[in-house]
């Protein structure tokens, strides 16, 4: 089973971004008394365009993938927590965290609230597993 960011939760970020460094780059020229919209602002619009769908392309392996033996985060690095290593699993704000036997708390990209109407599912889905695999 493996949960991954919603396209929006993906785009959303990139998209807001992009349009901030496009409003910018404007202002910019604007203030050095250069005249708005002309080609410049093309290869700005144009990179507005580009940038959310090169953060598609960067985060298309990003997610957590449940397992028999335990949970794995995948972003710029994997990691892996066994379920006997998973203390305990709750919903912070709109977002999952795993709390270590360890002590320590790891915070999940995904699932994630924000834009998924199943978010409740996943998280239900995640404590199943929880429960199921891990050794009392």
């Amino acid at each position: 089973m493996r949960f991954r960011p919603t396209v929006q939760q993906r785009l959303v970020p990139a998209s807001v971004g992009a349009l901030g460094a496009v409003i910018a780059f404007e202002v910019l020229l604007w203030t050095n008394g250069e005249p708005l919209l002309q080609h410049d602002s093309l290869s700005a619009g144009l990179a507005a365009l580009v940038l959310p769908l090169g953060s598609l392309w960067l985060q298309r392996d990003h997610g957590v993938e449940l397992t028999r033996r335990g949970v794995t985060v995948r972003g710029a690095r994997r990691r892996t927590v066994d379920w006997d290593g998973i203390r305990d699993i709750r919903i912070e704000g709109q977002s999952v965290a795993l709390y270590r036997t360890d002590g320590g708390r790891m915070l999940l990209r995904a699932p994630h609230a924000l834009l998924d109407r199943a978010f409740a599912e996943k998280v239900a889905v995640m404590d199943g597993w929880w429960r199921q695999y891990r050794r009392d």
